[in-house]
């Protein structure tokens, strides 16, 4: 994020041991007017009593040509819009 940003976040949507946290990422110095930066969310997986940060490229899968959910992927199908944005 680097050390002149701040993550605002907005929601925690969570689905079989996995939650995306959704927010934005923006200068830490920004008026609360706004604009504050861009959407920005993370992924994360339940692993034991602990929440492991993971790379949308890894738990995406390939997305198919008809636009549905890929067979590869490892992110619970409630949590998949997040793909499509990150």
């Amino acid at each position: 994020m680097g050390s002149d940003n701040q993550w605002y976040p907005d929601s925690v949507t969570c689905s079989n041991g996995w939650a995306v946290a959704a927010g934005t990422l923006g200068p830490k110095d920004a008026p609360d007017d706004g604009p504050l930066g861009a959407p920005t969310s993370f992924i994360f997986e339940q692993e034991g009593q602990f929440w492991v940060p993971k790379n949308g490229a890894d738990v995406c899968g390939t997305p198919p040509a008809d636009g549905g959910y890929p067979a590869d992927a490892t992110i619970p199908w409630p949590l998949y819009q997040t793909c499509l944005v990150i």
